[in-house]
Formats: structure tokens, C-alpha cells, sequence
């Protein structure tokens, strides 16, 4: 087993929100944050993450890159191209490049590198990597085992990760875990507006949305029982919850998520194609 450790010298390309996350977990897991290289051109965020992690920044690709052994594409999807482009003969040999670009597919990427030493897996983090809950889904067609430790190793500071055999199934990921987030945040967003409209004072009826979403949340993922038992174990029947539930099913809630669900992963295979 390869062991990979906090010496590991990273690069990001871009220093967007995502990459903030990450940073955030290399530096909550005891990274040496000097080994961490970010290329970012605006001068503010550059300056921002020197101050909260003591990274160094450079506005533009360097020769440093080519003595990373995992580089991070965090860019906007219509910069990916030209990105990887400007930076495919500073990467050295055997380099690690792990994408964080949406709807962005591993072959596209390799089309652009115009190389076959340097080995591309792509991931679909989410939004809960800011505070280590994310949950990180890889996936690569050729990664051999140290390509798939220096991954391993910067993704588990921001979750839980899972590797998928086949990147047709990357679209049904973005749908359930990349989007996945602002569906909870609206029931809450939805729950905390209706205990307001039945007399709650604002703070306080968002505080009890927010801590049941987070209570609920924490028993599915750590009690090791699935969600339609617990969701019976919390309904006594002709009860509250009871009622509340046959509301939902009688406004086809059950059917709108899975119609949204399926328009999410619609729209990231569209977004595959542009």
C-alpha cells in the first residue's frame, strides 16, 4: 500500500470556492501548506489565500508546476481547455492531474494535454467539503495505484470518496451528490418559512429547520440503518408525522424529487457536450 504524505507537493489551478474547501482540509489534516502552490490571477483572491493558509500564489502558470506531484484543475468549465493546454509541457512525467471541473470528461481533458504520462482522474466533490462532510465520487480509465493514493489523499480531507468503474455514471452523481445539497437547503429554507407563517420568531424556527436537517443527516450517515427504516421508525401511526408525510406523498413530493433529480443529471450531460 502506498502511503502519501503531508510533504506532498500540490498545485491548483485556480483558487475558486472549491479549492478554498480543499485547502481549508489539507490544512485541518496537518498539510505542510508550503508545499502547496496555487495559480490564481486576481490579485485579492491570490492575496487571500496567502493570508488564510499560508500557501504561496502565483498569478500565472510557472515552471513550479512541474515539480508537483498531484495538480488540481479547479477552473470554470469554459476555461478548462485553454488551462490545460497552457500547463501540458510543464507537467513532468507521471504527474497526477485530478480534475474538480464539472460536466468536464476525463477524454476531453486528454485530448487537450496531448499526453499519455501524466494520468487524469476526475472527481465530483460537493458543497459539505467546506467543513470535512463532503462526499467525493472518482472515477479514471488507467490511474494505477499511486495516482489513486495522491488523489485518495487530498479528497478524504474534505469527506467520504467512492470510485465509479464507469464515467457515464459521473452525470447521476453530479445529480445526487454534486446538486444534491440545495435540495436539503431548500426543505429547510421551506421548513423554517412555515414556522414563521404559524407564529415561531424567524431565529428561532431557522435554528430548528437547520439542527433537525443536521440531526437527520448525522443518523443516516453514521447509524448504519437506511433511510426508509428510520423514517418508520420516527412515524407513529395516525400521529404527527404520520400526517405530514401523507401530505407529501398526496402532493406527489415523491415524484418531484425524482423528476428534478432526473432534470439534474439531464443538464449535466448537456453540459458534457458544450
Amino acid at each position: 500500500m502506498i502511503r502519501i504524505d503531508s510533504q506532498m507537493a500540490i498545485a491548483f489551478l485556480g483558487g475558486g470556492n472549491m479549492a478554498r474547501a480543499m485547502l481549508t482540509g489539507l490544512q485541518r489534516e496537518g498539510h505542510v501548506m508550503a508545499r502547496v502552490l496555487v495559480i490564481e490571477p486576481d490579485a485579492a483572491r491570490g492575496q487571500a489565500l496567502i493570508d488564510d493558509f499560508g500557501v504561496q500564489v502565483k498569478s500565472r502558470q510557472v515552471k513550479a508546476i512541474s515539480a508537483t506531484a498531484l495538480v488540481v484543475l479547479a477552473v470554470k468549465p469554459q476555461l478548462c481547455n485553454g488551462v490545460v493546454e497552457s500547463v501540458a509541457s510543464r507537467l513532468h512525467a507521471q504527474s497526477t492531474l485530478l480534475s474538480i471541473v464539472a460536466g468536464v470528461e476525463v477524454s476531453r481533458i486528454r485530448a487537450k494535454l496531448g499526453r499519455e504520462d501524466v494520468t487524469v482522474v476526475r472527481v465530483m466533490p460537493n458543497s459539505p467539503a467546506q467543513i470535512g462532510c463532503g462526499i467525493s465520487v472518482l472515477f479514471s480509465s488507467d490511474a494505477e495505484e499511486l495516482h489513486r493514493a495522491r488523489a485518495e489523499y487530498l479528497m478524504r480531507t474534505a469527506g467520504e470518496l467512492l470510485w465509479v468503474q464507469n464515467e457515464v455514471q459521473m452525470h447521476a452523481v453530479t445529480a445526487i451528490s454534486g446538486s444534491g445539497p440545495a435540495y436539503f437547503f431548500l426543505m429547510a429554507e421551506v421548513m423554517a418559512a412555515s414556522g414563521v407563517a404559524m407564529g415561531l420568531p424567524a431565529d428561532v424556527a431557522a435554528r430548528l429547520a437547520n439542527y433537525t436537517a443536521y440531526g437527520a443527516g448525522r443518523m443516516l450517515a453514521e447509524l448504519g440503518v437506511d433511510a426508509p427504516t428510520l423514517r418508520q421508525q420516527v412515524t407513529s401511526p395516525n400521529g404527527t408525522t404520520q400526517a405530514a408525510l401523507d401530505a407529501m406523498y398526496d402532493g406527489g413530493l415523491p415524484d418531484v424529487m425524482r423528476r428534478a433529480v432526473a432534470a439534474a443529471q439531464k443538464r449535466s450531460k448537456a453540459l458534457s457536450k458544450e
